[in-house]
């Protein structure tokens, strides 16, 4: 997790196909962030037999396959930065319910994003709630 002693924050940072996301808080604040570009040509539906637990995996291979694989995929990859828990591990079990979660999506020139957060209650106001 990024630190830097000299100042008195917690921040996540995340990247992909030039957007650049940074959420900060208070030093002792339990956040995260990550943001994935939406890539047609990447072959979500194995993937997501591989790596994400049954139950999710189901749901991801429904309409709109590579949103909800990378819904799915920043939503774990936000909680492991706020945690410190393993990616792999977050991504083989069901999610637990209850959690400070929110995913968005929004456009780029570079094409559809989604965004997720851990730890933040406020909607970024380029993007848009996403299977909210």
């Amino acid at each position: 997790k990024p630190y830097c002693p000299q100042i008195s924050v917690t921040f996540s940072i995340s990247h992909s196909a030039g957007e650049v996301v940074v959420l900060v808080g208070p030093e002792q604040a339990h956040l995260g962030i990550d943001v994935q570009h939406v890539d047609a040509r990447l072959a979500y539906e194995e993937l997501a037999g591989r790596f994400i637990d049954p139950g999710r995996a189901k749901w991801i291979l429904g309409p709109d396959t590579p949103v909800r694989f990378c819904y799915v995929w920043t939503r774990m990859e936000a909680l492991m930065k706020a945690t410190g828990k393993t990616l792999l591990t977050l991504l083989a079990t069901p999610e637990p319910e209850g959690l400070p979660l929110a995913s968005f999506s929004y456009r780029t020139e570079e094409g559809l994003f989604v965004l997720s957060t851990y730890g933040c209650d406020v909607t970024p106001p380029f993007a848009r709630p996403l299977f909210a």
